[in-house]
């Protein structure tokens, strides 16, 4: 059985690859903070959602699918976190039970595997309740599929005479094993036995019985003989279960990463709902598409750490490639960027976003190339450094990406800087690459004034130096007006000056 929750025609492997540049971006977007709010300090629910943020779907049609499945665990989240939780009290007796096994007696791998699926019986009987209560109230193809499976597959019919089975398999301490006498009087042809019983006497009682002298030396050879071959007969009987166990065992992992995965977006979501902060259903576009319309796109880490409501921001645009992002220190350019990154990786993973609307198409990959801190452990020079990651990014690089650019190699002077950033940026938007790029840099900007698939955006700021945290349409600046931190830094507050409605003057 497969639960397909995540695709309509397959399960969700979790240890697929994930995306080109992961590292690079759960560092540069704060990925992190969405992961930790996420799962709670489940670590079945943070390695399950790390892999399906790094797994983007390539397809409107399984991204539609599981939106559809994520709007019934929404209205449903009580039947989700309990259907996790069944399966994943499964999962976890699987482990305890067989993480030691392969050093364990035949015998007690024999009987740790038939408790182990006894106790599964009682979770698959927990499950098909659950299914059979709740089914109606869900409508998506996934979860319908599901819980209609649950509930005709693990019926008492199929259930019961299992037990009944297991139950027989299990006799105490004993296992019940037959043997013919060969042409020397050694014991051959071992095999398993079913005890079959008639009232309160067992037929295997009447059978003729013999004892073994342990003071006999020939014998007690025989006898490690005999114990030795029994060992084998019940090892293909214990493999056979195992086989069976592993089999169960495999199908409550999967049903556990595949709540898992919608248990960590009611996470995070009740979290922002909590904060104030809206939450939007994308409309992915085809990949060809350039179109992008979204207000009130925010920075969902900022508001997981911040615990308040931030600042969104509005795009509606048609056929650019580039953006161009200048303006103001500290005015909110890379706030814009981890936001758009963080949208792009929920809603092409089949999540809300965080945004009051959002619009955009899809992309084969996001890569992320931010300013990095000095590092002392650097073997090279900072500019190395930056061409070498950009040089790895360069490697995976197809139509249809998107890249972030986030002031990139203002480690050396503006007018190197700026010729070596414009020549990627350029080769990058010749072969359909859409790239929004963060700078400070008024030479590489203006390189592009005259392109007409180049948007400028600018961070917004108020004629008295404060900042609204906004990213509006605007060319490049000059200055970034890195005086206004002088004057907060050195002057102080009071220092400034603000009207009636409270804005700084100067």
């Amino acid at each position: 059985m497969r639960a397909n929750l995540m695709f309509r025609d397959r399960g969700f492997d979790i240890d697929a690859p994930k995306a080109p540049g992961r590292d690079d971006m759960i560092i540069d977007l704060q990925i992190q903070r969405i992961l930790d709010a996420m799962s709670n300090g489940n670590k079945t629910i943070n390695d399950v959602c790390d892999a399906a943020l790094f797994q983007p779907l390539q397809s409107i049609d399984e991204i539609s699918y599981r939106h559809e499945t994520l709007d019934d665990a929404r209205r449903n989240p009580d039947v989700v976190t309990k259907l996790f939780e069944i399966a994943d009290e499964a999962t976890e007796r699987h482990s305890v039970k067989f993480r030691k096994m392969p050093s364990a007696h035949v015998s007690v791998m024999y009987h740790n595997t038939i408790e182990y699926l006894r106790g599964c019986i009682d979770s698959l009987q927990s499950l098909r309740k659950l299914a059979h209560r709740e089914r109606k109230k869900f409508s998506s193809e996934g979860f319908t599929n599901l819980l209609s499976l649950l509930e005709s597959e693990l019926d008492d019919d199929y259930l019961k005479p299992l037990d009944r089975k297991l139950q027989s398999l299990f006799s105490g301490d004993d296992a019940i094993i037959s043997a013919d006498l060969g042409e020397i009087l050694e014991g051959v042809s071992f095999t398993s036995r079913k005890p079959v019983f008639h009232g309160i006497t067992d037929n295997w009682m009447t059978a003729p019985m013999y004892t073994i002298n342990d003071n006999s030396t020939t014998l007690h050879i025989e006898k490690k003989e005999f114990e030795l071959r029994s060992d084998l007969a019940m090892d293909r009987m214990t493999t056979a279960l195992r086989q069976s166990a592993e089999f169960v065992g495999s199908f409550f992992n999967m049903l556990r990463n595949e709540t898992g995965f919608f248990a960590g977006v009611l996470n995070l979501e009740n979290k922002l709902k909590k904060i104030g902060m809206p939450l939007a259903r994308p409309t992915l576009l085809p990949v060809e598409s350039t179109r992008h319309d979204w207000s009130g796109l925010y920075d969902v880490s900022l508001a997981l750490i911040r615990n308040a409501k931030v600042v969104g921001s509005e795009l509606d645009t048609e056929n650019k490639k580039l953006f161009v992002i200048t303006g103001a220190n500290q005015g909110g350019k890379s706030t814009y960027l981890r936001g758009m990154g963080q949208a792009y990786l929920m809603a092409q993973c089949g999540m809300y976003v965080g945004a009051e609307s959002y619009t955009s198409p899809l992309r084969r990959n996001l890569f992320t190339h931010f300013k990095r801190e000095a590092d002392i452990r650097l073997k090279s020079g900072k500019l190395d450094e930056e061409l070498e990651r950009l040089s790895k990014i360069g490697e995976h690089l197809t139509p249809g990406c998107l890249v972030f650019l986030n002031e990139s190699f203002s480690s050396t002077n503006e007018r190197e800087g700026s010729e070596i950033i414009r020549q990627i940026t350029q080769a990058m938007i010749e072969n359909n690459i859409e790239v929004f790029s963060v700078t400070h840099m008024y030479i590489y900007a203006t390189a592009f004034k005259d392109d007409a698939s180049t948007m400028f955006l600018r961070a917004q700021r108020r004629d008295g130096g404060e900042r609204t945290f906004k990213i509006q349409p605007g060319e490049p600046l000059v200055t970034a007006f890195g005086e206004d931190i002088y004057r907060q830094v050195f002057l102080g507050e009071a220092a400034m000056k603000r009207d009636a409605d409270g804005i700084v003057v100067n």
